[in-house]
């Protein structure tokens, strides 16, 4: 069954991202990787990613991407998987859209271990 998991980036990536997915080649880490959050760790994700490129959640983008779980690397962290292909998402939207949605929450689920 597949579901729905989220890939955050800065927005001036939208256009690379339409173009040639979202690609490991592009990572800035240590792998060469991309990472996946479920929504529960969303609000975490976008905080990190917010602090790693050191740019406001208002210009982060949200990509979700229906997926098999069973397809994806599974990382230390519960609800954090990677992948080391180019994946294209379905669709996208602005980070402060799901901040929004339920902000308590999304704060709640930020810090669940």
């Amino acid at each position: 069954m597949r579901t729905d998991l989220y890939h955050i980036s800065p927005t001036v990536n939208n256009e690379s991202i339409e173009r040639r997915g979202v690609d490991p080649t592009y990572s800035l880490g240590k792998l060469q990787t991309m990472y996946y959050v479920d929504e529960k760790r969303l609000f975490w994700a976008m905080l990190h990613i917010s602090r790693r490129h050191q740019c406001p959640i208002d210009q982060l983008t949200v990509h979700v991407l229906p997926l098999y779980r069973k397809d994806m690397i599974k990382t230390g962290l519960d609800g954090v998987y990677r992948s080391n292909l180019p994946l294209f998402p379905a669709s996208r939207e602005p980070a402060t859209n799901f901040v929004t949605k339920d902000p308590f929450e999304a704060a709640l689920n930020a810090f669940d271990r």
